[in-house]
């Protein structure tokens, strides 16, 4: 198919169904429109006869009130006078100019006059109906539809009772043909015009249409016909064949079950098959006409464009015949000549190019003899990373049976650790970072004679009564008493009582708090051991023996595994897979949990602070300060700090912690430039005296208070210290025990004129 034959298929396709879409949318807005005609007309004929029902109803409760009002009436009816209640009634009737007929019931239901046609009286009412019956039971006035007529035909009602005397007056005005005839009459004579109009009652109790005005005799398809033969008629908008039906509910606020009929409002649904032909020739003509220009076009695009792409093939196949001669591109315009242009540029770049690898590859034929050395080389390079590699598998193998052992031996210690907490006579009580209980071993839960969900989440000192306190008191589980994880030791007191719940005993219990910290700077909860006063002797014989247990049994073999693990930390990165390190790193933390869990257990019974696991490295003392005065180097040049290091010669080297030596260093020094005043000095200075390393960290000033510096590195006191100082004085908190734990001390001096001085101390060599 040529560029011709596709640009009419497109064009034709694309007219085609515009063409029929606009088609299909003018016939859907036509016929839209016209039913919207017809329903709006039947809408507003709806709304005009509900209208025009209620007024009639609203008049004959006028009348039957009149009535009502006439002495005469009164007396007569008083008197069961029919000839006087008759005069009453026609005279009433003939001012009025009503169509309406009136109904006297007695106290009895029996009629006591009548003005419908015959005229009886005497008798029972026919048919009381909901509206009369609610009339007569409630002595108030009631309108709607009813069939209360002799006749028995829908009929506009208003029952009006009778007061003091029972009874009522029953105004009705027949549904008849006059009525429906004059609503459509009406529709047409006011000012929106409605014509078109027809009306048909279906009595509900014949079942049949009774009324038909003469718009819709024989001009209905049948369709009323069909009402009178059993169809259901229609309780919405229906249109059946070329008519529209809207139904009336004579008064729809009655039950259905005492429904008097249905007014069916008609109206024609204009014929669109004429204008659907006026439609369809303006199509035909727009698609023509499109179609013509659609034809014109495409040729004239395709014949200027073939002529130019088969002068481009042809000079295609004269540049690959490399002929010398070729056409000028004049005939060419636009992109075409570009596209030309480049061709031709193309075509001798590539030429240009082969000659020029032509002329590369000669001269370097004799260098052939070098390249195939240099392949051998790299062949043997290929060779031994192919020997690392696997060298390097077998060592990722070995790493990982270790990591399999280390997590067993985990496994079995924590096991072990489970043992001792289930078989000691003390309480334990492991808690949160805000003191609420976490578990519980069985010898606390003997003393408060509760399982352990039962004490799972209450706050500690629920449970441990302080000295004069009630037993009573209990709290809602995991309630916060303060956003401090600190404020638990504040709250803490050494002596308390715990209450059983079910029997009147009570023990006496010694009580140690220990935080358990991760790595050293962030409390991640506490163990709350309570020791029976009773037993405090036995007690402290089994001390020992749980320390031993602690030390020999737990804490070395665990201890002994920290070289290997940063063995295999320090070179993960190399000899392992990212996954493998990143799981090692993560059973490494867990092993520095149970481990920490283990140095707290020690200092509770112990009383003493274990040495930290991490082998001791011998640190040059110099170099270790110049590099901490390096990190704080810009924090202190930000305050207009200066900082220096004064130091004597022969300083020996120290055999510690070298991180928690750094850690250490670095926060005294953030700690020394929060306190002194722009344009002032630091100076870190170290010295030997006798058989340790004194070192110290100093600043220019102003002086602290005596309660500042005592109260440097006792860690941060509820009440007593300011909210903002939390974070700081943690620091130093954790600053005091790291110098503990490695050995050495640590206190502070301040007096005015000489500024602040912190001293710490480091065994030597």
């Amino acid at each position: 198919m040529g560029l011709t034959a596709k640009l009419n298929f497109a064009f034709i396709t694309v007219i085609v169904v515009m063409v029929i879409s606009g088609a299909a949318l003018g016939v859907f807005n036509l016929y839209k429109s016209v039913h919207d005609s017809a329903t709006e007309k039947l809408e507003t004929s709806k709304k005009q006869l509900g209208d025009d029902m209620l007024a009639i109803a609203n008049g004959n409760e006028r009348l039957a009130l009149s009535l009502l009002e006439s002495p005469g009436f009164n007396s007569a009816y008083s008197s069961k006078n029919k000839d006087r209640i008759g005069r009453e009634a026609n005279a009433l009737i003939d001012r009025a100019e009503s169509e309406a007929s009136v109904i006297v019931v007695d106290d009895h239901n029996y009629v006591v006059y009548s003005s419908e046609t015959p005229s009886k009286s005497g008798y029972p009412l026919p048919d009381q109906g909901f509206l009369y019956n609610k009339a007569i039971s409630t002595r108030e006035r009631v309108k709607g539809s009813t069939t209360i007529s002799v006749t028995g035909a829908p009929c506009i009602t208003a029952i009006v009772p009778i007061p003091y005397q029972g009874g009522a007056v029953v105004v009705t005005q027949a549904i008849n043909l006059d009525l429906l005839t004059g609503f459509v009459t009406k529709m047409a004579l006011m000012p929106a015009h409605i014509t078109n109009i027809d009306a048909a009652l279906y009595s509900a109790k014949d079942k049949r249409v009774t009324v038909i005005t003469t718009g819709l005799l024989n001009k209905d398809n049948g369709y009323l016909d069909s009402l009178s033969k059993g169809t259901t008629p229609p309780l919405k908008l229906t249109e059946v064949g070329d008519k529209m039906y809207w139904p009336f509910l004579l008064f729809e606020e009655s039950p259905e079950k005492d429904l008097s009929g249905i007014i069916l409002i008609a109206t024609p649904v204009a014929d669109i098959k004429p204008q659907l032909l006026g439609i369809g020739i303006q199509s035909a003509v727009s698609a023509i006409l499109a179609l013509l220009l659609a034809l014109f076009f495409a040729n004239s695009i395709g014949t200027s464009t073939s002529s130019s792409i088969k002068f481009l093939i042809q000079r295609a196949k004269d540049l690959a015949a490399q002929k010398s001669s070729l056409p000028a591109l004049d005939v060419l315009k636009g992109e075409f000549l570009e596209l030309g242009e480049l061709m031709d540029t193309a075509v001798a770049s590539l030429r240009s190019s082969v000659q020029s690898l032509k002329t590369q590859l000669l001269s370097r034929e004799g260098d052939s003899g070098i390249s195939v050395d240099q392949l051998e080389a790299a062949n043997t390079q290929i060779n031994t990373l192919n020997r690392q590699v696997a060298s390097q598998t077998r060592q990722i193998a070995e790493t990982a049976k270790q990591i399999n052992y280390a997590n067993q031996q985990a496994v079995l210690l924590q096991q072990k650790l489970d043992s001792v907490i289930q078989i000691a006579n003390e309480g334990f009580l492991f808690l949160d970072q805000f003191g609420n209980i976490v578990s519980a071993n069985p010898a606390f839960l003997n003393w408060l004679g509760s399982t352990e969900a039962e004490v799972a989440g209450r706050y500690c000192y629920d449970l441990v009564k302080k000295p004069g306190d009630p037993p009573d008191g209990d709290a809602t589980a995991f309630s916060k008493r303060s956003n401090e994880p600190g404020e638990l030791l504040n709250a803490f007191f050494p002596e308390g009582f715990i209450y059983h719940r079910q029997q009147k005993r009570v023990v006496e219990v010694f009580a140690h708090l220990q935080p358990i910290m991760q790595d050293n700077t962030v409390i991640q909860g506490y163990i709350l051991v309570l020791r029976d006063k009773t037993l405090h002797t036995e007690a402290a014989s089994l001390r020992q023996e749980i320390v031993t247990f602690l030390t020999d049994s737990i804490r070395t073999p665990l201890s002994s595994a920290e070289p290997t693990w940063n063995a295999l930390l320090a070179n993960a990165s190399q000899t392992m897979h990212a996954s493998v390190g990143q799981g090692l790193a993560q059973l490494h933390t867990h092993y520095v949990q149970l481990l920490a869990v283990v140095d707290s257990l020690l200092m509770i019974y112990g009383g003493t602070i274990p040495s930290s696991t991490t082998p001791r490295e011998p640190t040059v003392i110099t170099r270790l300060v110049a590099d901490c005065l390096e990190e704080v180097s810009a924090l202190a040049r930000e305050r207009q700090l200066m900082l220096d290091y004064k130091t004597v010669t022969g300083l020996p080297t120290v055999n510690s912690d070298k991180d928690v030596l750094r850690n250490v260093i670095v926060e005294l020094l953030r700690k020394m430039l929060d306190i002194t005043a722009p344009g002032g000095r630091i100076r870190v200075e170290s010295v030997l005296k006798s058989n340790e390393v004194r070192m110290s960290v100093s600043s220019s000033g102003p002086a602290l208070s005596a309660e500042d510096v005592n109260d440097m590195f006792v860690g941060f006191i509820q009440g007593k210290h300011p909210e903002d100082s939390y974070a700081s004085r943690l620091a130093m908190y954790v600053v005091r025990n790291n110098i503990e734990r490695i050995g050495g001390r640590i206190w502070a001096e301040s007096e005015s004129g000489r500024g602040t001085l912190v001293y710490f101390t480091l065994p030597a060599g």
